[in-house]
C-alpha cells in the first residue's frame, strides 16, 4: 500500500465514530422536518420524511454496534451507499431535481472523500451520479412519478428534457470536479502526514540511539575509570612510602624524581574522579535514595571548606542567601559537588585581591536560583556557548593555569539537568563571570 493511505487505515476507525456521530445530527433533524412539517402545514402529508430519518437512526444504530466485528473498510462504504439511498430517496419525496436536498450529495462526497481513498471516492461518487440520474429518468418517465408536496411546488421542469440535461450534466461534471478537488487535497495532506510519521520515528530511533550511546559511554567510563583508579591509587601510595623514607635512603635526585611521578598521579586520580562525576551526572537517581538537605547548609558547608584557599589569595567573599530553610531533595553528593565545581573555579580564576559573591533566592515557582559571580579573567564571548562543553577549556583560562581537564563545568550541568533544573552564564570578558543555576526544591517557609 502506498505510504500515503498509512495515516487513513490507523485512523479510519475513529473517523467512522466521527461520521457514525455526524449522521445522529441529520437523522434527527430529518425526523424532527418529518414532524414539523405536518405540523406547520396541516394537511401536508411528511410521514414519508420521519420514516427515512427513522430509517437512518436505525441504520446508525446498527454500525455503532457492530463497529467492532464489522470490518471498517466494508462498514465505511455500506454506511456511503445506505446514505446516497436516503437522499435519493429524501429528495424525490421533497421535489426531485428541485429538492434542497440535492445539495447534501455534494456534502457528502466532500466526507467521502477524507474516509476514504481516492479510487474509492471515485466509485462512490460515479454511484451518487447513477442514482440521481437514475431517479431524475424514472421521474420524467412517470415510472417512479413525484408525491404531492405542496411546500416545495414542482416546476415544469420535466416537460423540458433539454433543461433536465443541462442540470444533469452540470450535477455530474460538479460531484467530478469535487471528487478530484477534494481527494487531491486530502492525498496531500495524508502525504504530509505520512511524511511527518515518517520523520517522528526517525527521530525517535536517533533518540532511542543517542540515549544508548550515551549510556554505553556513561558505563564506559565508571568501568574504565575504576579500573585505573585502583592501581594508580597502589602505585602512588608505594611512592608516598619511598618519600616517606620507609623503603630506606634515596637519593636528592631520586626524590625529586618520585615527588613529580607522585604529584603526575595525583592529577590523574583526580581527573579519573572527575571523569567518574561526569558519569554520575548521567545518572538519574532513584526516588528512594533521595535526601531532604537544607540548601542553606550545603553551601555553608562547602564555603568553609574554601575558606583558606580564598585567603591565601585575598579574596573577599559575600554571602546573600534569602530563604535558607529550602529543602532540595536528591543526592548530598550532586548538590555539593555543584557549588564546589562553581565556587572553585571562581577561586581559581579570579586574581588575588579580588571579589566573590554567593547569592541564593527562591523563585515563586519553587525554584532556588544559586548565584556565584567573580571579578575574574572571565570567558571570551565567541568562547560562551561552549563552556558547558566537555573537555573545553577557555583559551584564556589556558594561560591563566595550565593544568585542568575542562570538566568541572560538563559535571555542573548534567548533574543539575538530572534534577530538572539548568544553569546560565553570563561574563564580560576581563570583568568577571556570573553563573545561575535554578534548581528545584521545596520551601518550608517563604517568610523567612
Amino acid at each position: 500500500m502506498d505510504i500515503k493511505d498509512l495515516p487513513l487505515k490507523s485512523e479510519l476507525p475513529e473517523r467512522i465514530r466521527w461520521f457514525v456521530r455526524l449522521r445522529w445530527f441529520a437523522a434527527t433533524g430529518t425526523v424532527l422536518l418529518g414532524l414539523a412539517g405536518r405540523w406547520l402545514i396541516p394537511g401536508l402529508n411528511t410521514m414519508p420524511l420521519f420514516y427515512i430519518g427513522l430509517a437512518i437512526l436505525l441504520y446508525n444504530l446498527i454500525f455503532r454496534q457492530l463497529r467492532r466485528w464489522l470490518d471498517a473498510r466494508l462498514s465505511i462504504h455500506l454506511q456511503i451507499i445506505l446514505d446516497w439511498l436516503a437522499l435519493t430517496a429524501l429528495c424525490h419525496l421533497t421535489g426531485g431535481v428541485d429538492s434542497p436536498f440535492i445539495l447534501f450529495f455534494l456534502l457528502h462526497v466532500v466526507l467521502s472523500s477524507i474516509l476514504v481513498s481516492r479510487r474509492e471516492c471515485f466509485l462512490q461518487g460515479l454511484l451518487a451520479i447513477v442514482m440521481v440520474n437514475g431517479m431524475t429518468l424514472l421521474e420524467m418517465l412517470g415510472i417512479w412519478p413525484l408525491p404531492d408536496f405542496p411546500a416545495i411546488p414542482v416546476l415544469p421542469h420535466y416537460e423540458n428534457p433539454s433543461y433536465l440535461l443541462v442540470f444533469l450534466f452540470s450535477f455530474n461534471a460538479i460531484i467530478l470536479f469535487i471528487i478530484y478537488l477534494s481527494t487531491f487535497l486530502v492525498q496531500q495532506l495524508r502525504r504530509r502526514e505520512a511524511n511527518l510519521l515518517e520523520l517522528q520515528d526517525t527521530l525517535q530511533r536517533a533518540y532511542t540511539d543517542v540515549v544508548k550511546m550515551d549510556e554505553a559511554k556513561t558505563r564506559f567510563l565508571r568501568i574504565v575509570s575504576h579500573e585505573i583508579r585502583a592501581p594508580l591509587a597502589a602505585s602512588q601510595s608505594l611512592l608516598q612510602v619511598v618519600l616517606e623514607g620507609y623503603a630506606g635512603d634515596v637519593s636528592a635526585k631520586a626524590r625529586e624524581m618520585i615527588g613529580r611521578a607522585d604529584h603526575r598521579m595525583t592529577q590523574l586520580l583526580e581527573f579519573i574522579n572527575e571523569l567518574l562525576d561526569l558519569a554520575r551526572g548521567s545518572q538519574r537517581l532513584p526516588e528512594e535514595d533521595k535526601n531532604d538537605i537544607l540548601v542553606y547548609e550545603s553551601i555553608s558547608r562547602i564555603v568553609k571548606e574554601m575558606e583558606a584557599k580564598m585567603a591565601e589569595k585575598g579574596l573577599r567573599l559575600s554571602i546573600q542567601i534569602e530563604h535558607p530553610n529550602v529543602i532540595f531533595r536528591g543526592d548530598l553528593q550532586d548538590l555539593e559537588r555543584i557549588f564546589h565545581n562553581l565556587l572553585g573555579n571562581a577561586i581559581k580564576y579570579t586574581p588575588e585581591g579580588g571579589e566573590i559573591a554567593v547569592i541564593g533566592t527562591l523563585l515563586p515557582d519553587n525554584f532556588f536560583l544559586f548565584k556565584i559571580c567573580d571579578t575574574g579573567i572571565g570567558i571570551p564571548p565567541a568562547e560562551l556557548p561552549r563552556v558547558f562543553d566537555e573537555f573545553f577549556r577557555a583559551t584564556n583560562a589556558k594561560k591563566e593555569l595550565k593544568t585542568g581537564t575542562g570538566l568541572g563545568l560538563s559535571i555542573v550541568k548534567k548533574t543539575v539537568e538530572k534534577y530538572g533544573g539548568r544553569v546560565e552564564v553570563t561574563s564580560d570578558l576581563g570583568t568577571g563571570s556570573c553563573f545561575s543555576v535554578y534548581l528545584p526544591v521545596i520551601a518550608l517557609n517563604r517568610l523567612t
